[in-house]
């Protein structure tokens, strides 16, 4: 009988599947429901796992280096602040080549203080490198990751219904880069528009910096256009990225080396009586 799972009882259900042997974790919205899930299959025998209670997340991690060092199959979960937490083990393990798999909830980090959805805590990575979508005649490019594209592919075909030439390429591979599969399905492209869920403050936007640095060896490139979008949980709407295809076909070259889209900006100054 097929049924229908919240995101976080899917992944505790996977880890059921593959029959982890040691999880260790610490609570945090909106990862919660992984771990409370696999404690109960714990307890109640339908795991034969082993669920290790600790004080924090930097505890969690390094209890799985120990679990995993011995051979022993090993899962915990995070998200935000708890990852930002286990910085310092999270070193240790991929230094050590440990293969421990962690299920990390995106959340925004603080500040301020945010317990919904954008891509500045990591990078989701699914099979495959890359998705291009109409970009075989797309003289313009819009390039997203995460559940943005989905919005964003109803967007492009709404637009090339009405004779416009873009496609989307969604990146799904952030280390090692995809440099070949990006260079290919930019090929034939005027420009490049990047949506970063993300930022790299003092730089831009993580996604964009990792396109040009992909281009800019390559001959006859298109110029990379940075939007910033989506951070803090707020959402990108279909008429926020037309506004950005707009305004890349528009403009003659980027302006800035990333521009903030959906903000609300506020004006300071001094009244006098």
């Amino acid at each position: 009988m097929k049924r229908v799972l919240e995101g976080s009882h899917a992944v505790a259900e996977a880890v059921r599947l593959a029959k982890v042997q040691v999880i260790s974790a610490y609570p945090i919205t909106p990862q919660t429901h992984i771990v409370e899930i696999l404690s109960d299959y714990c307890s109640s025998g339908k795991m034969k796992a082993r669920f290790l209670r600790v004080e924090s997340e930097h505890s969690a991690l390094a209890s799985l280096i120990g679990s995993q060092t011995g051979g022993v199959r090993s899962f915990t979960a995070s998200s935000s602040q708890g990852l930002a937490l286990m910085h310092e083990l999270l070193h240790w393990a991929s230094g050590a080549r440990l293969p421990i798999v962690m299920a990390e909830v995106n959340r925004a980090l603080a500040p301020g203080w945010n317990i919904w959805t954008d891509q500045t805590d990591i990078f989701k990575r699914r099979y495959g490198a890359v998705e291009a979508v109409h970009c075989e005649d797309a003289e313009i490019v819009l390039i997203t990751s995460g559940t943005v594209t989905s919005t964003c592919r109803l967007v492009v075909n709404a637009l090339r219904s009405r004779g416009e030439k873009v496609g989307v390429l969604k990146i799904k591979l952030f280390r090692p880069a995809p440099v070949e599969k990006i260079r290919e399905a930019l090929r034939g492209a005027k420009k490049a528009a990047v949506i970063d869920r993300n930022c790299s403050f003092g730089a831009g936007g993580i996604f964009a910096q990792e396109v040009r640095a992909c281009l800019c060896n390559s001959p006859g490139h298109p110029p990379v256009y940075s939007f910033i979008a989506g951070i803090g949980g707020r959402d990108i709407t279909p008429e926020l990225l037309e506004e950005i295809y707009w305004s890349t076909k528009n403009s003659a070259a980027p302006e800035r080396e990333s521009v903030w889209m959906g903000l609300q900006e506020a004006s300071f100054g001094t009244e006098r009586s």
